[in-house]
């Protein structure tokens, strides 16, 4: 029998705890977001913005989680067997992991990555039963240049598995262009748009701060229909 992991964290006491102080910090103390688009935005629902810090009241809040799937279906490029998410409170969907600088094995040792060594392990997720998704950037590949280096990753992924696509937070523009290849990958614009194919995990840079870049990845993902997770993984002196 094939076995998925399961987790529960905090319980649901806990949770609806730390709800209503969250609620109470983005009411009172605000959030900082240096990006004008989406300071428009807030504006134009209603926030309060004072520079580049909004206040998000608790009703403008609970009306965006009410606008949320509470399920949907993420598929692989070949379009079977999609998961869906929010079926099981207590799944856990394993994903590959993100931006390691080192690799090592057996042959030789540890040495810096390379665009090889993120095929190999994207055919090892390929043929996992535990790691239900496929992507991210397992390993830095340090013989590809930083300014084309998602392309080539991504490529690598479509490539080598059939598993739905973890995308990551890139730099202005290239959100687009992954995006643009998943688009080919599964046929089409209208295909892209009307199911979920990626997602990605987009980071503030200190818990109450977001960078431009991360709110570019949000609207561009938003703007194809595409899945964003928020995970609390602050970002302060990465470069």
């Amino acid at each position: 029998m094939r076995k998925r992991p399961k987790i529960e964290v905090i319980d649901r006491e806990l949770f609806q705890k730390i709800h209503h102080a969250s609620l109470k910090i983005l009411k009172e103390t605000g959030v900082k977001f240096h990006h004008q688009g989406v300071l428009d935005l807030f504006k134009k629902h209603g926030c309060k913005v004072d520079n580049e810090i909004v206040f998000i009241t608790p009703d403008t809040i609970e009306a965006a989680i009410e606008s949320t799937p509470k399920l949907f279906k993420w598929y692989p490029r070949t379009q079977s067997s999609p998961i869906m998410v929010g079926s099981d409170e207590n799944r856990v969907l394993v994903q590959p992991n993100v931006g390691p600088v080192w690799i090592e094995d057996f042959d030789r040792g540890r040495r810096r990555a390379t665009l090889e060594d993120c095929a190999n392990i994207q055919k090892i997720i390929q043929g996992s039963d535990v790691v239900p998704l496929a992507g991210g950037i397992p390993v830095e590949p340090f013989d590809i240049e930083p300014s084309h280096r998602h392309l080539h990753v991504l490529y690598e992924t479509l490539k080598h598995t059939d598993k739905p696509v973890v995308c990551w937070t890139a730099q202005r523009g290239q959100a687009k262009e992954m995006l643009d290849m998943i688009e080919i990958a599964v046929g089409g614009k209208d295909e892209l748009f009307n199911k979920t194919y990626a997602a990605v995990s987009v980071d503030p840079i200190t818990p109450l701060s977001w960078s431009e870049d991360s709110l570019d990845n949000i609207i561009e993902y938003t703007r194809r229909k595409q899945a964003v997770f928020l995970p609390p993984c602050v970002m302060p002196g990465l470069n």
